[in-house]
């Protein structure tokens, strides 16, 4: 996890249990899940919007693509009655 193994888990964890001490660690850990619960939750909703931006336009009978698709009738139904423009 992280690139971090095992043994170097163990040492950071006993490092931190012994510059914070016992009475703080867990108030610490408490605190610090809430956080990494709060960073993930940011970036759920940052990807969800960043793919619903991004799929938006693609849509079928999306808003933005009904003018580009009249016009595209249009030109079509021209070329198909005959009226002499290529």
């Amino acid at each position: 996890m992280f690139g971090v193994s095992y043994m170097e888990m163990v040492i950071i964890g006993l490092v931190a249990l012994i510059v914070i001490g016992p009475e703080h660690l867990p108030v610490l850990a408490t605190r610090l899940g809430r956080l990494m619960r709060t960073l993930n939750m940011a970036r759920w909703d940052l990807t969800r919007q960043f793919d619903e931006a991004t799929r938006a336009p693609f849509k079928k009978d999306s808003p933005e693509i009904e003018p580009q698709k009249t016009e595209a009738e249009e030109t079509g139904n021209s070329k198909q009655s005959g009226d002499g423009q290529p």
